[in-house]
């Protein structure tokens, strides 16, 4: 599918069976809009409810993603896969339309097998809306750009990607890796705020 321009709208998607690990594994252009995704619902193995490696997503609307409540389940991940030949990037916006709710961890990250494509990687871009979980940025040069929006939450950039909190409320800590680019502007952290470059 990659390369392909998918939009799914108006429905939802339930794990109930024990032979999934993930709802969606995505290498599209993909749209989701007023979309469930639900992970908690039934019995399941998934660990990722959805799986982005390549491609243009967009999360819009009053749409659901739902991970499972235990360690080391994710609601999604942006994951830089040129080791399986993936080497266009990817990037997820949760865009300013979005008025659902994404309950589950976030990880941005990449295999590190292609240092020449770095900079196409793995992108969050989160313009509205609220986030309930982690999100986690270890690739080489990953961004998150925030705004606008709240996270209830922790975000740690460990590696040396670019983290930018832009008007947006962060209930837990923001965390910046040494060598990492983490700012916070207009916003309000209620935990701690660690190795940030800029406030």
């Amino acid at each position: 599918l990659k390369g392909s321009t998918i939009t799914m709208k108006n429905g939802s998607i339930v794990a109930n069976t024990n032979n999934v690990k993930m709802i969606i594994q995505n290498y599209s252009n993909l749209t989701l809009e007023d979309m469930t995704l639900d992970a908690t619902d039934g019995t399941n193995s998934v660990v990722y409810v959805m799986s982005n490696n390549c491609g243009d997503i967009t999360i819009t609307g009053d749409t659901e993603i739902k991970a499972k409540s235990t360690a080391g389940s994710y609601a999604f991940d942006a994951f830089f896969w040129p080791e399986n030949s993936y080497t266009d990037g990817v990037t997820v916006t949760i865009d300013e339309d979005f008025t659902g709710t994404i309950t589950g961890d976030i990880q941005i990250s990449e295999d590190d097998s292609d240092k020449t494509n770095q900079e196409k990687s793995s992108h969050l871009v989160i313009e509205a809306g609220t986030i309930k979980g982690d999100i986690s940025v270890t690739s080489t040069k990953g961004t998150l750009s925030v705004s606008d929006a709240q996270i209830v939450g922790n975000i740690y950039n460990t590696g040396t990607g670019t983290v930018e909190i832009v008007g947006s409320v962060v209930t837990g800590n923001v965390t910046g890796g040494a060598n990492s680019n983490t700012t916070i502007i207009d916003s309000t952290v209620t935990g701690t705020a660690t190795n940030i470059d800029s406030i």
